[in-house]
């Protein structure tokens, strides 16, 4: 917490005048609140890192379904060609 009135108190030693002083150690005060309002915690960089690892693990296991799908398609496909070529070779020879 910020001592607005140690900051209040080197101002006025500083020469500014009792009103300025007060209003700028005041001001001060209520930024450096505001700031630390939205200043993450440690506790909210680990539930965001909790929650992004959850997500990623999720991405990647739907990736690998569809890879393995794809994979798999790709080769029943090749293995049709193959077939029908074989049966096709049949024909002319």
């Amino acid at each position: 917490m910020i001592d607005t009135l140690k900051i209040a108190q080197t101002l006025k030693d500083a020469g500014f005048e009792d009103k300025q002083a007060e209003m700028l150690a005041h001001t001060f005060g209520e930024t450096s609140s505001q700031a630390r309002d939205n200043v993450a915690t440690k506790g909210d960089l680990d539930q965001l890192e909790t929650r992004l690892g959850l997500q990623m693990k999720a991405s990647l296991s739907a990736l690998k379904a569809d890879t393995v799908r794809w994979l798999i398609g790709s080769q029943a496909v090749l293995l049709i060609a193959l077939m029908a070529l074989s049966n096709f070779t049949k024909l002319l020879g």
